[in-house]
């Protein structure tokens, strides 16, 4: 199968932000009263909305605290994450063979498209993705497919031809519910058997094997 079009989603995926969430966490759990958790549980929550990943960590579902909670984090959050992305040794020659082969690609995050951008820009590689779609960008996150289609609309994508790539059932779900094809990476805090219950075409453990299996399967010949 040859894919015109290959969407990622950011954390865990293309790298590793989770240094800055972890400062985010921690300084405005501390400002809102409520006890700091271990490291493990606050990486258990990336990928979440940052609304749901507060509800996790403290079980408090109120509106106005789940807002506050935002806004306090995205304050911390400018003053940290613009530097905190660390890129995978194997993400540069995965976009770069993309490209090579003449693949649109895209990012669709749980993050803020501003946030995005800045993160993309710091780390070198925003000039790789023809759309950056954010959840500031649809009405509703993923699992629901807006944003996968909404970036697929952007790269004037067919469902067939169309591969995702995420670290999260979030993201396999969303791919699911896309009607496109899936590939997991265990790069993040998912293991390899959560992803058994969705039609996931590869899971693997770095994108280097993401890239060895594309071209094994003639994904990138042009």
């Amino acid at each position: 199968m040859r894919y015109q079009t290959v969407l990622f989603d950011l954390d865990y995926t293309l790298g590793d932000a989770s240094s800055g969430i972890l400062t985010c966490f921690r300084h405005v759990l501390s400002e809102m009263n409520y006890p700091l958790v271990s490291d493990d549980v606050l990486r258990h929550t990336i990928g979440n909305t940052l609304e749901d990943s507060f509800t996790i960590v403290t079980g408090e579902s109120a509106p106005e605290r789940r807002e506050l909670f935002c806004t306090l984090y995205m304050q911390k959050a400018d003053t940290v994450m613009t530097h905190a992305l660390h890129l995978y040794p194997q993400t540069l020659p995965l976009l770069e063979a993309l490209q090579a082969a003449g693949c649109r690609m895209a990012v669709v995050s749980t993050r803020p498209v501003r946030r995005l951008e800045q993160m993309l820009q710091t780390a070198g590689i925003r000039s790789f993705f023809h759309v950056l779609i954010g959840v500031d960008s649809v009405t509703n996150p993923k699992p629901d497919p807006s944003a996968l289609l909404l970036a697929m609309e952007h790269c004037g994508a067919a469902r067939k031809g169309t591969l995702y790539l995420g670290d999260t059932v979030i993201d396999a779900e969303a791919a699911k519910n896309a009607g496109i094809d899936f590939v997991a990476v265990t790069t993040g805090m998912t293991p390899k058997e959560m992803f058994d219950d969705f039609p996931t075409r590869l899971v693997a453990e770095h994108l280097g094997q993401v890239k060895e299996w594309m071209c094994d399967e003639a994904c990138l010949r042009k």
